[in-house]
């Protein structure tokens, strides 16, 4: 599951609002059904379980997809949308899917959203269109009454203010330094925060108020803590703290895949760093970016690039029925110590 990015600016009706995709999916769960959604941003997981939600709540009898992955001429459009209409003459609820929105024309984009705006509570079409991040679709979106869930990458702030609010809609007051901290330790998957913060109301029963010690005494023991441990001592290049986090790990029944996985994700990071020409302009938040730069002095290009191809091929010995993979991944934390480098 890639990680579920909190949004900067929801439009909805008229007023606009912070609010998050974490509470239309509440809305949809409890049975309220927006006639238009606009999903704006980044490809990971969390769109597409919204618009799964959404085809399970709303029973639609018919779902018809326009996909405009490459440009879609306007009379294409037309055809689809009259064809849509003609079944919904039918009387059926019927769901309306466009993605990649952001290669339309513009005049097909304010057909689109024209259609968005007649749609009302009583319509039999819901309407979802799905768009890449684009300034100027973003300005031209804001001119209508469409609810917007923004996926596109959020700044630590805005991560930090929305970990805020999922507690207080959890019942707890978390003040900023709490939530920053709870970040760091498990960063911005949702489904991990949410597990984390109900982890959280759980251990303090009665009490509401979260703390950094109650963070540090329920989180900073989690797996996803020693996940980051881990990825910090190896890519630092410690080999013997890399050992005993990896055991860590081992002990808490974490699957080779999802350290395979996480160990991928940082190296690319680290690598996206260091073949840049400005770092700075990466859209790392500043506590991210100062660890990638502090990893990629321990590496040489060739190095990382040589650790990312063995990571694969132990995933695919893994998805092969190869059953010692935990070996695997041990003897290959030795091989990239600097000592090992320097004797081969």
């Amino acid at each position: 599951m890639k990680q579920f990015k909190p949004e900067r600016k929801t439009t909805v009706g008229f007023q606009r609002s912070q609010v998050s995709y974490y509470t239309y999916l509440q809305k949809l769960k409890a049975g309220v059904i927006y006639p238009a959604y606009f999903l704006f941003g980044s490809e990971h997981p969390a769109k597409y379980e919204f618009i799964e939600e959404l085809k399970k709540v709303g029973s639609y009898q018919k779902v018809s997809e326009l996909a405009c992955a490459t440009s879609v001429s306007e009379a294409k459009l037309n055809e689809f949308l009259a064809d849509f209409y003609m079944r919904s003459l039918w009387a059926e609820r019927r769901l309306l899917l466009v993605t990649d929105f952001q290669n339309l024309t513009t005049s097909a984009q304010k057909k689109l959203l024209e259609l968005a705006k007649t749609l009302n509570a009583q319509s039999l079409i819901t309407l979802v269109i799905e768009s890449k991040y684009d300034s100027a679709v973003k300005a031209l979106v804001e001119k209508y009454s469409i609810a917007v869930l923004n996926f596109y990458e959020a700044d630590e702030t805005t991560q930090i203010h929305q970990i805020i609010k999922m507690a207080r809609d959890l019942g707890l007051t978390m003040d900023y330094d709490a939530a920053r901290m709870l970040l760091e330790l498990i960063g911005d998957n949702y489904y991990n925060l949410t597990q984390e913060l109900n982890k959280i109301k759980v251990y303090l029963g009665s009490k509401t108020k979260v703390t950094q010690d109650t963070i540090f005494a329920i989180s900073g023991l989690s797996k996803e803590s020693s996940i980051e441990d881990f990825l910090t001592a190896c890519l630092t290049r410690k080999l013997k703290e890399s050992l005993v986090n990896f055991s860590r790990l081992r002990l808490d029944q974490i699957h080779p895949s999802v350290i395979i996985s996480s160990l991928v994700r940082r190296i690319l990071e680290v690598l996206l760093v260091k073949l840049s020409k400005s770092p700075e302009s990466l859209s790392f938040s500043k506590s991210r970016l100062n660890k990638l730069l502090e990893y990629q002095r321990y590496w040489a290009t060739n190095e990382l690039t040589w650790f990312l191809d063995e990571l694969f091929k132990i995933d695919r010995a893994i998805k092969s029925g190869y059953t010692n993979s935990y070996i695997l991944l041990e003897e290959l934390l030795v091989r990239t110590s600097k000592n090992y480098w320097s004797l081969s």
